[in-house]
């Protein structure tokens, strides 16, 4: 690789369903039922090791390379998620800065001690933490200030009104 090269610095770990006819099931309706019977939580170990394991793969070719995961507050609230996610990294010889965790937006995530311990636990050892869909929830700008986070990811559809809207710009 030349160092003038552009290369992908990296990925974010989606889950999808498929049925075996072809139709694919949308994440807003599995989610959900994965939490609701619990399974969210080893399907989230899953997932965690899963995309760890293929971000020391691309890494041999991209050093810099990082992988991006979802994160579901059943997971944060009912699992060892932080423990989870430290034991990956040493499985696979990485550093923390090759995982990135996202949370979505949601009144809890301002009012759990726990959700807030885990985020900063995760950000003392290096992983960086992003809030995802960001104007969507509950949160504002003031309480950013309060949260422990690397990364803003502002919803789409929140970005697409304003610039539709003459009067923000």
């Amino acid at each position: 690789r030349d160092s003038n090269d552009e290369y992908p610095d990296s990925a974010e770990a989606l889950l999808r369903y498929t049925l075996a006819s072809g139709e694919r099931i949308s994440p807003m309706e599995f989610i959900p039922l994965l939490e609701e019977s619990g399974l969210i939580i080893p399907v989230g170990k899953w997932i965690i090791n899963n995309s760890l394991a293929m971000c020391k793969k691309v890494r041999q070719v991209y050093p810099d390379f990082h992988v991006s995961i979802n994160l579901s507050y059943i997971q944060l609230l009912k699992s060892s998620v932080y423990e989870d996610i430290m034991e990956s990294l040493a499985l696979f010889e990485l550093p923390p800065s090759s995982r990135v965790v996202e949370l979505t937006e949601s009144g809890q995530l301002e009012n759990s001690i726990t959700v807030q311990n885990i985020w900063t636990n995760l950000k003392t050892q290096g992983v960086f933490v992003a809030l995802d869909d960001f104007g969507t929830g509950y949160s504002n700008i003031s309480s950013l200030m309060f949260m422990p986070l690397d990364i803003i990811k502002f919803d789409k559809s929140m970005i697409l009104k304003y610039h539709m809207n003459d009067k923000y710009f």
